[in-house]
């Protein structure tokens, strides 16, 4: 693409292609095809084989409502590895399998890929979404994480709260809600973000940091992060913790909105209410920014009350 963006009065042209085409063909699916496909090793970390899932997929086959045509059953060579993996359609195979040697008309798209690295077969992975709905975002996201050794540094769920948080600032702040960031955005993120991962490890895993495992709140303290590394340390410290805290202290004051709310799912043991992403977030903000004021005038700082208006402009971190 070399079109002109009139909005930055800049250029762009086609990148470094990373997933070669080798063949694309229609082709019935055959039960020794299927049996072929199963044999062939997983991508690590790949989505594992739901029996269930397979099996009602092998019921539309029965009724002869399943549209095999949309299926890309999908195989990629790692020249890294040496070897062929499946990639894509591991369900649609086993299905098959189901009827044995019946003489069952399925047509599906075979597509065959060659990457470079473990890395770039997780990312073609992530391009293909299932059309029912089940692949998740681990599921996307856990081949990539592994092949970049993450899997290995920090829990998974921090990889999780790290990558939304800097989706949410790549999307300009202006995405209401975590969920309604992409699988692929959510995933891509810089592996430069090392020691913000590291600080989540500390401040709300390792820790008693309960009240902070909210994708909001995460999100929020990237934006503070980004202000300044010392400072977040210091208040998400103070508002896992809470110790040493005056009842109006910004960190305080956070603290107890955070403890006594939940967000998305399970209430917790002190939880009083729901809260929405935009209230947790800007609250968040709200009292970090009182407490950078603060701690400008090297006071402890007094915050009566933590502001939200629905609808008003979203504050940005100082």
């Amino acid at each position: 693409m070399a079109k002109r963006m009139k909005s930055e009065n800049k250029t762009m042209s086609a990148g470094f292609k990373r997933f070669e085409l080798i063949r694309a063909k229609k082709m019935e699916l055959t039960l020794s095809f299927a049996e072929w496909y199963l044999s062939l090793p997983q991508i690590d970390d790949d989505r594992k084989l739901d029996e269930d899932h397979a099996f009602n997929l092998a019921t539309k086959i029965e009724a002869g409502v399943f549209l095999g045509e949309d299926v890309n059953v999908v195989t990629v060579f790692i020249k890294s590895e040496n070897k062929e993996f499946k990639c894509n359609g591991q369900h649609t195979a086993k299905a098959r399998t189901y009827f044995d040697s019946e003489p069952i008309e399925i047509k599906i798209q075979h597509s065959k890929y060659e990457v470079d690295t473990v890395e770039d077969a997780a990312d073609l992975y992530a391009q293909f979404d299932d059309p029912s709905g089940k692949r998740t975002f681990d599921q996307v996201a856990k081949p990539k994480w592994a092949a970049q050794g993450m899997l290995a540094k920090h829990p998974k769920s921090v990889l999780k709260y790290a990558a939304t948080a800097i989706a949410f600032d790549a999307a300009g702040r202006k995405v209401r809600g975590a969920k309604a960031i992409s699988k692929n955005d959510r995933i891509a993120f810089p592996s430069t973000e090392e020691k913000f991962m590291q600080l989540l490890d500390d401040i709300i895993w390792k820790g008693q940091g309960t009240h902070l495992r909210k994708s909001p709140a995460v999100c929020a303290i990237f934006q503070c992060w980004k202000k300044s590394q010392s400072a977040t340390e210091l208040f998400w410290s103070r508002v896992r913790d809470g110790e040493n805290l005056t009842r109006y202290m910004p960190a305080m004051k956070l603290r107890d909105f955070l403890v006594k709310i939940t967000y998305n799912r399970g209430r917790g043991a002190l939880a009083t209410r729901k809260a929405s992403f935009d209230e947790i977030y800007v609250k968040c903000i709200y009292a970090w920014n009182a407490f950078r004021r603060a701690e400008k005038e090297n006071k402890k700082g007094d915050l009566r009350v933590l502001k939200y208006i629905p609808g008003a402009k979203t504050p940005l971190a100082i």
